[in-house]
């Protein structure tokens, strides 16, 4: 009898899953308009949508370093018509730096697909003295307490990557939040800040029209787009190496036959149609199976705890 129902309850869940998406899909992104996350959302949405036939639709939801709009993705209903776009800041790192974030990155979640990989750079106001790495460090242990740098709050990858710069260089720069990537650059080009640890998105155009200074690349590799910029680890700190991963997640009771078909789609969509514009941004493709997207997570997760711990960066 319990076979039989258990047959039953597979047919019922293969039947629904022919006939999705049933109605219009929507991305939770939990950070501002504007941001890469948005930005990048929005580039594929339309893909998406031409390949299920129903609007795709993203649904911007900052604040609290991406817990708010996580935890809504979290209690969204299961049925593959809400995706999160999820990486390292807030599946990752704000659980271990939020007191309350609203989620388990790990139970609450299924992955779907990992699409990217990408680095940060870091930059400064033109107006800077520091001409590279060494000379900003040298500038901030003269004036330990004065250089600031912007983040997107606490948790942010701008935070725990700077954060750890500062451990690897043993100087004091004061961490400033605000709610995105915009605010940020705002302040920075306009010299209320004295630098940011930034995504690629993010700095690039500024970085090109002369705004900001860039100092160093948080990767192992020089980056194509700018191969005159040093990594961090060339300029004296041979172990600095940050990534900065991208997926897509679903509620965790998300039928299995609607997980891979949203896997299908988008890795196709990643692979054919996105993976050349990208290169172009030093935005690397890397996709897989929901199983290799989990254990990165599951890694990670654990990964930034250990060193959320050894920063001592308190839960807010």
């Amino acid at each position: 009898m319990k076979r039989f129902a258990l047959l039953l309850a597979i047919l019922a869940i293969n039947v629904w899953a022919q006939h999705y998406p049933a109605r219009a899909l929507r991305i939770v992104v939990p950070y501002p308009a504007g941001s890469t996350a948005d930005v990048r959302s929005r580039e594929f949405a339309p893909l998406l949508a031409q390949r299920l036939g129903q609007p795709v639709i993203v649904e911007n939801k900052p604040g609290a370093g991406g817990t708010i709009g996580t935890s809504f993705a979290a209690r969204s209903p299961a049925d593959g018509h809400t995706l999160l776009w999820g990486f390292n800041g807030n599946l990752g790192i704000a659980p271990h730096t939020t007191a309350n974030p609203g989620y388990d990155p790990i139970k609450d979640f299924a992955p779907v697909a990992q699409i990217i990989r990408t680095d940060m750079i870091l930059v400064v106001h033109p107006s800077m003295a520091a001409k590279n790495l060494a000379e900003m460090v040298r500038q901030a242990k003269a004036q330990p307490g004065r250089l600031t740098y912007g983040s997107s709050g606490s948790g942010s990858i701008q935070q725990l990557a700077m954060e750890l710069l500062k451990r690897s260089a043993e100087i004091d720069v004061l961490n400033v939040p605000y709610k995105g990537d915009n605010e940020v650059f705002l302040d920075l080009v306009n010299n209320r800040l004295s630098m940011t640890f930034a995504t690629l998105t993010a700095a690039t155009p500024h970085i090109n029209a002369g705004k900001v200074r860039a100092l160093a690349v948080s990767g192992k590799n020089r980056l194509v787009n700018f191969p005159d910029i040093p990594t961090v680890a060339e300029q004296g700190y041979a172990d600095f190496e940050w990534h900065n991963w991208v997926g897509y997640v679903v509620p965790v009771a998300t039928p299995r036959p609607i997980i891979e078909r949203l896997n299908r789609e988008i890795i196709d969509i990643y692979q054919t149609q996105l993976k050349t514009k990208l290169a172009t941004l030093n935005i690397e493709v890397v996709t897989g199976t929901p199983m290799e997207f989990g254990a990165l997570i599951q890694r990670d997760y654990v990964r930034y705890g250990k060193l959320v711990r050894d920063l001592g960066l308190l839960p807010q």
